[in-house]
């Protein structure tokens, strides 16, 4: 099991923050320069992260759906 976190990242072209639609591990948010959610933890699967550490909540409510 590992925590992820929703998190924002700056973007010049916005000029402005932005929440990206899936979630990560702390130190792979921290590696990116985003800036951690904290009260959007939430603990899954190591096997449910991509290739890239990178979990999708909308994948998981797709199943609950269904």
């Amino acid at each position: 099991m590992i925590r992820v976190y929703h998190f924002r990242l700056w973007d010049d072209r916005l000029n402005g923050f932005f929440v990206p639609p899936y979630k990560k591990p702390a130190d792979g948010i921290s590696d990116l320069g985003g800036v951690m959610l904290a009260e959007t933890a939430e603990t899954v699967e190591l096997s449910s992260l991509d290739n890239e550490q990178r979990y999708d909540p909308r994948t998981r409510r797709q199943r609950l759906l269904t």
